[in-house]
């Protein structure tokens, strides 16, 4: 069996991907600790119309955006079964791996393939339920 080698690059874009995750994980808690500093003012002010509201805001649009990721991921996870289909191997020759990792082919890459397949469809239809929900019902 080959192995197919890590790619240098690859790992500092991730490095570099984690640490910008990271800083805007760090701002998301500074913005939602300011956003419930004013709920609780509102509350105390007894806006709670006005809470309700805003709560409501923001949760649609963090289901959204979750709805919207999955749809990404699941045409990335397409895209991989696609080429590695069409190749007869695990992991498509274009790959690029954080590590390197040995070459199914033939019969071998079929289970990789299909579970690949199986998070896409799941990933899609769970994104395609989600997004008209979301904006049709809101719950």
């Amino acid at each position: 069996m080959s192995v197919h080698q890590a790619d240098p690059q690859e790992r500092k874009r991730t490095l570099w991907l984690t640490g910008v995750i990271i800083v805007l994980g760090i701002a998301a808690l500074w913005w939602v600790r300011q956003w419930l500093q004013q709920i609780d003012r509102m509350l105390a002010a007894d806006q709670v119309n006005l809470v309700h509201q805003q709560v409501d805001a923001v949760v649609r649009s963090v289901r959204l955006l979750l709805a919207i990721s999955c749809l990404g991921a699941a045409g990335l996870l397409a895209q991989i079964a696609a080429r590695a289909h069409t190749q007869r191997r695990f992991p498509p020759l274009e790959a690029k791996l954080l590590r390197a990792m040995q070459v199914q082919q033939g019969e071998a890459a079929n289970m990789p393939i299909y579970l690949c397949v199986a998070l896409a469809v799941l990933f899609a239809i769970s994104s395609l339920i989600a997004m008209p929900w979301q904006l049709l019902f809101g719950t």
